[in-house]
């Protein structure tokens, strides 16, 4: 398995892959958005790496404003708490990709 300097974007949020619809069925919030296919198909297609930066740029706007996510691109794990939650002094300290805070999922506390 290995990874490109592009998200893959066309997995994840091209509507074609939507629930159900015969693709890879791994839209799991279901956008079907025709301008948000229109830039991921573009990028992919294009061999002009400024072109791809921005028109990914384009379609993360989109996607934020779908709000089904926080769309980032890593290759480590990321968690996020809500402070007016979660009381950060519970959170399991220094989460790594083996040990994170499900492991103690019982020492967290609500806020």
């Amino acid at each position: 398995w290995g990874s490109t300097i592009d998200p893959d974007m066309y997995q994840v949020y091209h509507s074609s892959n939507g629930i159900g619809l015969g693709g890879t069925d791994s839209n799991n919030y279901n956008i079907a958005d025709s301008q948000l296919d229109e830039l991921i198909v573009e990028a992919r297609q294009s061999p002009d790496q400024a072109f791809r930066k921005a028109t990914y740029k384009q379609a993360l706007d989109i996607i934020m404003d779908w709000a089904v996510e926080i769309p980032n691109y890593q290759r480590q794990n990321l968690v996020i708490f809500s402070t007016q939650r979660v009381d950060m002094e519970t959170v399991t300290p220094d989460i790594t990709t083996y040990w994170g805070w499900m492991n103690d999922i019982e020492l967290l506390q609500m806020q």
